[in-house]
């Protein structure tokens, strides 16, 4: 009996198709990132998040929550903030070089979601439920990066809001940046 591979008629065609269109689609990006590294950053490791009280919302915002200072000057190739919520929170995170959230000046990536819904008893008059998620990474096409000089701060920020009767502590979200060093 004949196998077909989503249009293709044999599994070799189908590899051959798959092979270029990986090296369509990749090599430009490796190309302009000949040695990609990523730096994890852990923002708010100690921050607590507080309690909402019934049919209401906690409000949690914090500058600076993660710093990386680069020693020498670097590419931005992609940013990646994983939803890490299990509860019900809105999240606000933005990557940037200004020392504040919400600033023009150096922003870099900026997303948000919301994790799922949880159900009250009794229920509220506002109800909230997840998941609202915006994208939480970005990638540059090959040949296009942003460019952070050498000893330039690259921040995290965080503004959450919880609106379970619950406290989450810590409040850590992971941000993981993809970059190479600007050859000399």
């Amino acid at each position: 009996m004949p196998v077909i591979y989503r249009g293709f008629r044999s599994q070799s065609e189908w590899a051959r198709g798959a092979a270029v269109f990986l090296v369509l689609v990749l090599a430009p990006a490796l190309a302009a990132a000949t040695d990609l590294k990523v730096k994890v950053l852990k923002a708010c490791p100690s921050c607590i998040l507080p309690t909402a009280e019934p049919c209401a919302s906690a409000k949690f915002h914090k500058d600076r929550a993660a710093t990386w200072t680069p020693a020498k000057s670097i590419r931005i190739h992609a940013v990646n903030i994983p939803e890490q919520s299990e509860v019900t929170l809105y999240t606000d995170i933005e990557v940037s070089t200004a020392p504040e959230m919400y600033l023009l000046q150096g922003h870099i990536f900026r997303a948000k979601y919301a994790g799922p819904g949880i159900l009250r008893n009794p229920a509220c008059d506002i109800s909230f439920a997840g998941s609202n998620v915006t994208t939480t990474s970005i990638v540059f096409p090959g040949g296009y990066w942003i460019t952070v000089s050498a000893g330039t701060p690259i921040y995290v920020h965080m503004d959450v809001i919880n609106w379970t009767p619950y406290a989450i502590s810590p409040m850590t979200q992971d941000v993981y940046i993809y970059y190479s060093e600007v050859p000399r």
